[in-house]
């Protein structure tokens, strides 16, 4: 039986489309069993983390010198004769601990809104650990001023007034974020950049 040319071109193109849908399909396959690999790889690689981070813990909990422990902060300020003569001693600041849940830390506090009231230098103090308590200064307003968010009472100045004191071990940020109850409209940036909305 002949087909006429149109049918036959018709045909052709199917058989084209089934090849191509064939040859895609272990690509696709292929694909999918790459990000299952990659799932179970991250699954392996966290496992193995843990056990490391299992490890540390371990190790700083168990070691000791002269029956004293020295990696996990109990000790203190400990002294140690390294001389055959009084006198001949070495003192080591051995309080932070080097646990996992000692190392490596980051707090972050949050909340609705920063208050309206800035920092007066009295009404903030801040200790980190074992270290030294430190009064905060007060916040000032940053050169770009209250229109652009640094009012003496913004995050910004507050968050300027907390790193200039200088607290061991600690740097603060801060973020602002905008909502609104109803949708933007009418959004303009200036002639100076972009705007992102």
């Amino acid at each position: 039986m002949l087909m006429t040319p149109s049918r036959s071109a018709d045909g052709g193109r199917r058989i084209v489309d089934l090849d191509r849908c064939l040859t895609e399909h272990p690509h696709t396959r292929r694909r999918v069993c790459e990000r299952l690999e990659q799932r179970r790889d991250r699954a392996a690689l966290d496992a193995q983390v843990q056990q490391q981070i299992a490890e540390i813990t371990r190790i700083a909990s168990q070691t000791s010198f002269n029956g004293t422990k020295v990696l996990d902060g109990s000790s203190g300020v400990t002294t140690f004769q390294v001389g055959a003569n009084v006198g001949n001693t070495i003192s080591v600041n051995l309080a932070q601990g080097v646990r996992a849940d000692q190392i490596g830390q980051v707090a972050s506090g949050g909340g609705t809104n920063v208050t309206a009231t800035a920092l007066t230098g009295s009404n903030l103090t801040i200790q980190v650990g074992t270290g030294t308590a430190v009064s905060i200064g007060a916040s000032v307003a940053g050169s770009a001023g209250t229109t652009a968010g640094q009012s003496s009472y913004s995050a910004y100045s507050k968050v300027q007034a907390i790193n200039a004191a200088g607290v061991a071990g600690l740097t603060a940020s801060a973020s602002t974020t905008a909502t609104g109850a109803a949708a933007f409209s009418n959004i303009t940036g200036g002639s100076a950049g972009t705007t992102t909305h």
